[in-house]
């Protein structure tokens, strides 16, 4: 009697936890809504040049003197660089128009097959920045430094002091050339430029005008007027561009 009373109490403990199971909540995922697309748009760059008249003027002046010893290369080069100092300042310069950019003092040696380098004396070189404010000047100012013992003008550029009107200019005329690109790329493809959606503005480097008076030009130097031609800065603005295109319907 008892085992009867076991085998029937098991069927109703099987029917209760299929019960159960049937009862559990069955859980729905959200999907996760899809982002709206951004619109088509047509991405354009451009760049415009102004050219300008440069009004200034810098110079790289150097003198390089070599000696056994480097106190004595040193001792000439202090000697030649005063003279080529009180040359500029005769000619008007100022003390905030001449700086100094570099001195060095390194070893001269001699270089022979299968042998140890055999050191000859020392170089002295002292390098001055000078920075006209016109460039009238520029002829004259590498005449007296090389005529008082200057060696090497190892740079001349030019510039001009005020470039904001060109560099506005060439904005407006930047904006303009990208806007009428993305027209006809619009145009081409069936539709139109609505609005702009960004404006990237990137102003490049200016490009100087350069001239170079090394060593070897100092004999014609000396013999008269150093002829310089200044040329013309450009002033180069690029624009990048994204426009919101729509199609004609």
């Amino acid at each position: 009697m008892i085992k009867k009373l076991l085998v029937g109490a098991s069927l109703p403990l099987f029917a209760l936890s299929a019960s159960i199971a049937s009862l559990a909540p069955t859980n729905i995922m959200a999907q996760t809504p899809v982002p709206n697309e951004p619109p088509p748009a047509i991405s354009v760059s451009a760049s415009y040049t102004v050219k300008v008249n440069p009004d200034r003027a810098k110079i790289y002046i150097a003198v390089q003197t070599k000696h056994e010893t480097a106190a004595r290369a040193a001792e000439e080069n202090a000697q030649k660089q005063n003279a080529v100092l009180a040359a500029l300042k005769a000619l008007g310069l100022t003390d905030d128009q001449i700086s100094t950019m570099s001195y060095q003092v390194s070893p001269n040696y001699r270089y022979e097959p299968n042998r140890e380098p055999i050191l000859t004396g020392y170089i002295v070189s002292n390098t001055v920045l000078v920075d006209l404010k016109d460039i009238k000047q520029v002829g004259a100012v590498i005449d007296a430094s090389l005529k008082n013992g200057a060696n090497d003008i190892s740079s001349l550029s030019f510039y001009a002091s005020n470039t904001d009107a060109a560099r506005e200019q060439a904005l407006g005329q930047a904006v303009i050339k990208a806007k009428r690109e993305a027209d006809i790329v619009a145009s081409a493809i069936g539709g139109k430029v609505v609005d702009m959606i960004e404006i990237t503005i990137n102003q490049d480097q200016p490009v100087f005008p350069r001239a170079y008076a090394k060593l070897e030009a100092a004999a014609d130097a000396l013999a008269g007027s150093t002829p310089i031609s200044a040329g013309e800065q450009s002033v180069i603005v690029t624009v990048y561009t994204r426009w919101k295109y729509s199609a004609n319907k």
